[in-house]
C-alpha cells in the first residue's frame, strides 16, 4: 500500500471561491473562535412560556384544560406525549397553551417547560437554541445550527427522569413547518410531552400522525363567559338580570365570541368611558366594517367582525398619537414577533447618516402631494423619533397605553409582538386610502438599515443578530417582493442574508434568496445591469459551492463578460467574478484556463488592496491549489505557507480561513513521500478548529473528517479510516443535498478502504454512487470521473461481471 496520498485527486477548500460580491466590495468567509463551556449541570427547575401575555381575566378553559392532559395520558406511542389544539386566529390559542404550561409546571406535572414559536423554520432554529441556552448545555454555542438541533434533540430524547421531565409548547405551528418539527422533535422519552397550537385540523393532523384522537379544537367560549371576558376587561360590575347586560351581550354575540376581540372591544369601552348602549351604538356605526355573527358564516366572521374591532382602535389611537399611530402603520410589515425596538433604534440611525438613500425611500413622515422629497441631510423625524428609548423601549405615557392595547411587549418594552389580526386590518386600511406602500417604504429602510449596520453577516459573532432580522426581511419579500426589489438597500440586505445562509453551509436557503434576487433585478433593471450582474454573480457563486458546475459555469462567465464591459478588466467586481470562474475551471481539470484567470485576478487585487490583504491571499490560496492539483507540490507549499501567515497575521490562527488552509497544506504534504505524519498533524488542527468554530456538521468540518480518513488509509489503518470515512458520509447524508460534493468525496473514500481490503461486495455501490456524482458533476472525461470508473470496473472484473465491464469501457 502507497504511503502518501494522491494530492492530485484531492480536493481543496478555497477560500476567495464562496465570495457573494456585494456593492461595497469582497466578502470572505470569516469566522470568530467561540469559546466552549462545560459546567457542572445542576437540577433545573423553570417555566420558559411567556406568561407575561396571559390575560389576568383568563377564564372559561377549564374544560379544554382537563382535555389537554387527558389527551397526553391517552398517548399510547413509546416517544413524548403530544396534543394539537387548532383553531381560527384570535380564538385564544396561545392564552389557553400560557396557561397550560403555567398549570404543568405549579402542579409539578412537569419539571421543566419550553416554549418555542412554530411560525417559521427561523424561530424554531431560535427555539432549539434557547433550549441549550436554558438548560446550560455544553454545546449551546456551536454555530452549527445543524448541530445545535442534533445536540436540543439528543438532550430531549436523553433526560428520561423525573427532574428533567419537560414540556415543549409549539406555538402557531403551519404547513410549512411541520416537516422540520416532525424531524427535530424528540422522538423518544415517554417522560416528555409536547403541546401544540395551530390553525388548521390538516396541520394538527400532520403534527400528531396517527393518533388522531390527540386532536382538540378550540371554539369560541359560551355566550356567559364570553360576558364574562367582557365584563372583567371592561372592569365592569353590571348585574345579570339588568337591561346594560343585556345590550352587552349584543355587543358579544356581534364579535362572535372571539376572545380576543371582546378584550380589545372591552379595552376601547374601558377607555371612551361609554355607557353600554352607547357602546353599542359605536359598534354598530358608521367607522366600522360590516359584522356578521358567527352562528351565520365563519369566513365572513373571520374577515369582517375581527377587522371592526381593530379599526376602531386605531382610530383612536391616530386621534391620541400620530408618532404611535405611525409606528404601529411601520411594524404592520415586519414579522408579528419579535419586533425589537433596538433593531429599529439601529436602523434608524444608519438610515439618517447614511448618504446613499435617494427618492423615493427619502420621505419618512405623512405623504403629501404638495410635499417635495426632502434630501438625506434634511431629514430629521422617523416613526420612531420620540417614542423609543436609547435602550429600545416604548416611552411610557398616556398615548402608550392606546399602542398597548394593540400590541404586546413580554419583555420588558424592548420586543414587540402584533397579532396578526391587528397586522392584517392596518395593511387593509392603509391600502384602501393608497398609503400600504409608503410606510412599507419606511418599513424597509428601517430594517435594512439595520442589517447593513451589521459589519459582518459571515462571522459567527454577528450571525444572532442576522437571525434576528431575517423572519422580517421574509416576511416584506413575501408581502410585496416585486415591488420592494426596486429598493437598492433592500436588494443589499438580501445579497447580505444570502451570504449568512451561505456562511452557515445552508446552501438550499441560499439558493432560494439568491434565484429570487436574480430574477427580480433582471425584469426591474434589465440584464446587463450592474445590480442584475451581480446577482448573477452570486447565483453562480453558491451553484459552484454546491458542485452544480453545469448550471454554474455559464452564470459566472455572463457575470464576468458584463462586468468587463461595465467596470474595465481591473475593477474589484470584475477581478472577484475571475476568482470564482476559476474555481470552476479548477474542478473542472481546466487548470491553464484557470491559471490564466488567477494571474489577472492575482495582479489586479495586489494593485488594489496590496500583497499581504486578505483579498490577494485568497487568490494565492486558488493558485496553490491549481498547483497542488497538478504536482506542482513545492510551488504549492510555498504559495499555501505565504497564504497561512498572511491570515494568521490578519484574523488569527484560529479562523475559518486558516483551517482550510491547513487542510489544503497538509494535501500537499500527503503528496510527498515521507511527509504523512506532517500532514496528519495539520489535518488534525484544522479539523479540531472547524468543530469549534462551524459545528461539528458543517460541510467544512466534513470534509477534514474524509481528510483525516484518507491519511488513516494511506496509513493502512483501515478500521480508524473506515469510521471516519462513515462519519463523514453520515454527516453529509443527514445536511447536505444528496449530490453534493462532500457526500460525494466520503462515499468514494470509503469505497477505496473497503477496495483495500478486497470488501469488494462493499465497495461496489459506493463506487456506483460516487462515479453517478462525478459523471453529473465533471463529466466522462475528468481525471476523477475517469479514476472513479476504473475503480469501480476493477471489482466488477474481480466479481466477474463482464458483460457490464464491457459496456462501461464501450
Amino acid at each position: 500500500m502507497s504511503s502518501h496520498v494522491d494530492a492530485q485527486n484531492s480536493t481543496f477548500t478555497t477560500v476567495s471561491g464562496n465570495q457573494i460580491n456585494n456593492v461595497a466590495g469582497d466578502q470572505h468567509n470569516h469566522y470568530a473562535l467561540q469559546a466552549e463551556a462545560d459546567p457542572l449541570h445542576q437540577p433545573l427547575s423553570f417555566n420558559d412560556a411567556p406568561t407575561g401575555l396571559l390575560s389576568p381575566h383568563f377564564s372559561g378553559r377549564e374544560l379544554t384544560l382537563k382535555l389537554i392532559f387527558e389527551r397526553f395520558d391517552a398517548s399510547i406511542m413509546s416517544g413524548p406525549r403530544k396534543c394539537a389544539v387548532y383553531g381560527m386566529p384570535g380564538i385564544g390559542k396561545t392564552q389557553l397553551a400560557v396557561r397550560c404550561s403555567q398549570m404543568a409546571y405549579l402542579e409539578r406535572k412537569y419539571a421543566l417547560v419550553f416554549w418555542m414559536s412554530g411560525s417559521s423554520i427561523e424561530k424554531l432554529h431560535q427555539g432549539f437554541s434557547k433550549i441549550l441556552d436554558l438548560i446550560d448545555h455544553r454545546d449551546r454555542h456551536m454555530s452549527s445550527q445543524s448541530a445545535v438541533l442534533a445536540a436540543a434533540q439528543r438532550w430531549l430524547e436523553e433526560s428520561d427522569s423525573h427532574e428533567t421531565s419537560w414540556l415543549i409548547v409549539v406555538d402557531n405551528a403551519n404547513q410549512k413547518t411541520v416537516h422540520f418539527l416532525r424531524q427535530h422533535l424528540p422522538r423518544k422519552n415517554s417522560m416528555g410531552a409536547i403541546l401544540f397550537t395551530t390553525r388548521t385540523h390538516a396541520v394538527a393532523s400532520a403534527l400528531v400522525q396517527a393518533e388522531q384522537q390527540l386532536l382538540l379544537e378550540l371554539t369560541p367560549p359560551e355566550l356567559t363567559i364570553a360576558i364574562e371576558i367582557f365584563l372583567k376587561e371592561a372592569n365592569s360590575g353590571i348585574p345579570a338580570d339588568s337591561f346594560d347586560y343585556q345590550v352587552i351581550q349584543e355587543v358579544v354575540k356581534s364579535f362572535g365570541c372571539l376572545p380576543l376581540a371582546i378584550s380589545h372591544a372591552a379595552s376601547i369601552s374601558k377607555q371612551l368611558h361609554l355607557r353600554a348602549k352607547e357602546f353599542l351604538e359605536l359598534c354598530m356605526g358608521p367607522n366600522r366594517f360590516e359584522l356578521i355573527s358567527w352562528e351565520n358564516d365563519l369566513t365572513d366572521y373571520e374577515q369582517k367582525s375581527v377587522a371592526a374591532t381593530f379599526m376602531r382602535q386605531l382610530i383612536e389611537l391616530e386621534n391620541k398619537s400620530s408618532d404611535y399611530s405611525n409606528l404601529l402603520k411601520v411594524i404592520s410589515f415586519f414579522d408579528t414577533e419579535a419586533i425589537s425596538l433596538t433593531m429599529l433604534l439601529d436602523g434608524a440611525k444608519e438610515l439618517l447618516q447614511s448618504k446613499s438613500a435617494r427618492a423615493p425611500f427619502t420621505s419618512l413622515t405623512q405623504p403629501s402631494s404638495s410635499t417635495p422629497t426632502l434630501p438625506p441631510k434634511d431629514r430629521k423625524k422617523l416613526p420612531i423619533d420620540g417614542i423609543v428609548e436609547s435602550d429600545g423601549s416604548i416611552t411610557m405615557n398616556v398615548q402608550a397605553e392606546s399602542l398597548f392595547a394593540l400590541i404586546r411587549a413580554p419583555t420588558g418594552g424592548t420586543v414587540l409582538r402584533i397579532h396578526d389580526l391587528v397586522r392584517e386590518t392596518i395593511r387593509g386600511t392603509l391600502k384602501r386610502d393608497s398609503l400600504d406602500r409608503h410606510w412599507f417604504d419606511i418599513a424597509i429602510e428601517l430594517v435594512c438599515g439595520a442589517f447593513r449596520d451589521i459589519p459582518d453577516h459571515e462571522s459567527p459573532v454577528f450571525w444572532a443578530r442576522c437571525e434576528m432580522l431575517a423572519p422580517h426581511i421574509q416576511e416584506m419579500t413575501a408581502w410585496d417582493g416585486e415591488y420592494a426589489f426596486q429598493n437598492t438597500r433592500f436588494v443589499r440586505a438580501n445579497i447580505g442574508m444570502t451570504t449568512y445562509l451561505l456562511s452557515r453551509g445552508r446552501c438550499e436557503d441560499a439558493e432560494v434568496l439568491a434565484v429570487r434576487a436574480m430574477s427580480a433585478m433582471g425584469n426591474l433593471r434589465g440584464l446587463d445591469h450592474p445590480a442584475t450582474l451581480q446577482a448573477v454573480h452570486n447565483v453562480g457563486t453558491i451553484y459552484r459551492v454546491q458542485g452544480n458546475y453545469t448550471e454554474a459555469l455559464p452564470l459566472l462567465e455572463r457575470a464576468l463578460r458584463g462586468r468587463e464591459e461595465k467596470h474595465g478588466m481591473e475593477h474589484v467586481a470584475t477581478l472577484t467574478t475571475m476568482t470564482g470562474l476559476a474555481g470552476i475551471y479548477i474542478h473542472q481539470a481546466r487548470y491553464a484556463e484557470a491559471e490564466a484567470l488567477l494571474k489577472r485576478a492575482l495582479k489586479g487585487k495586489e494593485i488594489i488592496f496590496g500583497p499581504e490583504a486578505s483579498e490577494t491571499l485568497a487568490v494565492v490560496n486558488d493558485f496553490a491549489i491549481v498547483n497542488a492539483l497538478q504536482g506542482r507540490y513545492v510551488v504549492a507549499e510555498a504559495m499555501f505557507r505565504r497564504a497561512l501567515v498572511g491570515y494568521q497575521q490578519i484574523s488569527g490562527a484560529d479562523s475559518a480561513a486558516c483551517f482550510s488552509i491547513l487542510d489544503g497544506l497538509a494535501r500537499v504534504l500527503s503528496g510527498q513521500q515521507g511527509r504523512l505524519r506532517e500532514a496528519e498533524e495539520f489535518h488534525a488542527r484544522a479539523l479540531a478548529g472547524k468543530e469549534k468554530l462551524l459545528g461539528a456538521t458543517h460541510p467544512d468540518t466534513l470534509r477534514s473528517i474524509n481528510n483525516l480518513s484518507e491519511i488513516a488509509l494511506a496509513k493502512e489503518d483501515y478500521c480508524e479510516a473506515e469510521r471516519l470515512s462513515l462519519k463523514a458520509l453520515a454527516g453529509g447524508e443527514r445536511t447536505l443535498a444528496p449530490g453534493h460534493p462532500t457526500t460525494l468525496m466520503a462515499a468514494k473514500c470509503l469505497a477505496t478502504i473497503y477496495v483495500a481490503q478486497n470488501r469488494d461486495n462493499e465497495a461496489e455501490p459506493y463506487l456506483r454512487r460516487a462515479w453517478t456524482g462525478e459523471l453529473k458533476r465533471f463529466g466522462p472525461g475528468h481525471p476523477n470521473t475517469r479514476h472513479t470508473l476504473g475503480l469501480l470496473i476493477a471489482v466488477l472484473e474481480k466479481q466477474g461481471k463482464m458483460t457490464e465491464v464491457s459496456s462501461l469501457r464501450g
